[in-house]
């Protein structure tokens, strides 16, 4: 089990008492809200389609290029009318990724390949 912050002695001891491992993890929390803003973001497009075309020629780019940012991306996205909703899912599919956790995400935020 993975606690965040600062665990009692005794739950590390009670976890082992069962054979669990018990780590301790602190967070920055400011890090972890930025983070669930961004999640907040991304998840209105889990159901959003991508079509193959837009993915492959998302990929394609990124296979060329390395890592770019949203702006850079979005006029490889042909088949919809919402570029950045196709980013996203794609995100949310872990077929590209994104930093979450340093700032809110824009235009500059960098897209790379998984």
């Amino acid at each position: 089990m993975l606690d965040v912050d600062h665990p009692p002695v005794w739950a590390g001891e009670a976890a082992s008492s069962v054979g669990h491992d018990y780590r301790s993890n602190p967070y920055d929390l400011e890090k972890l809200s930025q983070r669930l803003a961004n999640a907040r973001d991304l998840l209105r497009y889990a159901t959003y389609n991508v079509s193959l075309g837009d993915k492959i020629r998302l990929l394609s780019l990124l296979d060329e290029y390395g890592p770019m940012s949203i702006k850079d991306c979005a006029p490889s996205i042909q088949n919809t009318s919402d570029p950045i909703g196709s980013i996203a899912s794609m995100v949310l599919q872990r077929i590209v990724e994104m930093d979450l956790d340093d700032e809110p995400i824009g235009p500059d935020t960098r897209i790379s390949r998984v």
